[in-house]
């Protein structure tokens, strides 16, 4: 892959990234504190170590450096950018293994792509979100 193809992939992923994070973070943000160690079988991370788990920090690389191959465990050599898709799909994994928290810890969950059971799409006139909000959650 050349760099200039590896910054193109990048500008057409970042986007969708960080759609997916804003939800992710609205997820995070409904887990109740005193619910920080819930878990749903013995087997399964804690509500924390899962949150801890998806926090994602995105850092600016150049084309080179997007471009460049990445080992993975032996399995893939896949260039660097490639990695931010596969990121992004596992971290949606573990935003709805943590949606599936919230309710038995006490918390709503919210609308992520389009409704859920505790919150409507479009929004109720008189609830909490944004106003002029026209599109769902997601997109």
């Amino acid at each position: 892959m050349r760099p200039g193809e590896a910054t193109f992939l990048l500008w057409f992923l970042l986007p969708q990234l960080k759609t997916e994070q804003a939800i992710t973070k609205k997820i995070l943000s409904l887990v109740p504190p005193d619910q920080g160690g819930y878990k749903p079988h013995a087997k399964s991370m804690s509500a924390l170590q899962l949150a801890w788990h998806i926090a994602v920090v995105l850092e600016a690389l150049s084309g080179e450096e997007l471009a460049m191959p990445v080992d993975f465990i032996g399995l893939r050599n896949d260039p660097a950018v490639c990695y931010l898709n596969i990121a992004n799909r596992h971290s949606v994994h573990h935003r709805g293994q943590l949606s599936a928290y919230l309710r038995p810890m006490g918390a709503n969950v919210p609308a992520i792509y389009v409704e859920s059971a505790d919150e409507t799409f479009p929004p109720d006139p008189g609830g909490a979100a944004l106003e002029g909000q026209m599109q769902p959650p997601a997109f």
